[in-house]
């Protein structure tokens, strides 16, 4: 029993990590997305060459 218990606690801290690190990847390219669309908005383009 204290065997399936230490095997148990071990995969849940594993799987919790992924967890966490996979939402810190996903919250920092957001990050960088608001940043690149900042800087898009605040381009002066007076001849319509940088179109989406």
């Amino acid at each position: 029993m204290d065997r399936w218990s230490k095997t148990t606690i071990f995969y849940s801290c594993f799987l919790f990590l992924i967890i966490a690190f996979a939402r810190l990847l996903r919250v920092s390219a957001n990050a960088e997305g608001d940043a690149l669309n900042a800087l898009k908005t605040n381009l002066a383009d007076p001849n319509s060459v940088l179109q989406m």
